[in-house]
């Protein structure tokens, strides 16, 4: 499948997206801070069919056995997030390859809502949160992590 990550340039003040039906999230909220995070409108011929926003800060000290090194080379999907008539297509998995091309010395992580069996099918690893850990009351999800070569 071929398909097309552009990046939405920084806006400042402004949500990243033009609000449309029949994606999931909102997309309502403001762009954050271009340093940590990135947005990219997802094309397969020249039409929009999905959204993705990466974040360069992940927090996961409350999770039970994460990869020492992970802290270092993560880069979290913030959301990824397909418009509805194109779901089931695999154009989920196609953005997650396109994304672990761009960024080959980086290490994909997700915090799940409700897309464990996506997160699952693509073979990556499941961490959970510790519950008991008063700092990240609302750190439910469980976090997937990228598996591959040359992380550990």
């Amino acid at each position: 499948m071929s398909l097309e990550l552009v990046q939405v340039p920084y806006r400042s003040g402004t949500p990243p997206f033009p609000l449309r039906d029949g994606y999931k999230f909102g997309w309502r909220s403001l762009m954050r801070d271009p340093d940590k995070a990135t947005y990219f409108e997802v094309l397969r011929d020249r039409t929009a069919v999905a959204r993705v926003e990466t974040d360069e800060n992940s927090y996961f000290d409350c999770y039970v056995g994460v990869p020492s090194n992970l802290r270092i080379t993560a880069l979290e999907i913030q959301l990824i997030d397909v418009l509805e008539q194109h779901r089931r297509q695999g154009i989920g998995r196609a953005v997650i390859e396109d994304l672990s091309r761009m960024y080959p010395d980086r290490r994909l992580v997700a915090f799940s809502e409700d897309a464990d069996e996506f997160w699952r099918h693509l073979g990556w690893d499941r961490f959970e949160r510790r519950v008991d850990d008063p700092r990240y009351p609302s750190a439910s999800r469980p976090l997937y992590v990228q598996g591959g070569e040359g992380f550990s």
